[in-house]
């Protein structure tokens, strides 16, 4: 979030928040470091399906044991 930061430093300047098109960068930026362009809702739709995934991998084990 490089806006935050700036808009600290030049605390002179007035305060605004970052256009729509400022964040959709910052989020495509979130994406990449990720190694993927994916939209927001794929984003959490991704991630829990991991959760599920780890899930299921201690769930035998108790039913093994019960």
């Amino acid at each position: 979030m490089n806006w935050v930061k700036n808009r600290e430093k030049a605390s002179y300047l007035p305060k605004r928040e970052p256009a729509k098109s400022e964040f959709r960068k910052e989020l495509s930026w979130q994406g990449e470091k990720l190694g993927k362009k994916l939209r927001k809702s794929q984003y959490f739709t991704q991630m829990r399906a991991s959760e599920a995934r780890s899930s299921e991998r201690t769930e035998p084990a108790r039913r093994k044991i019960g």
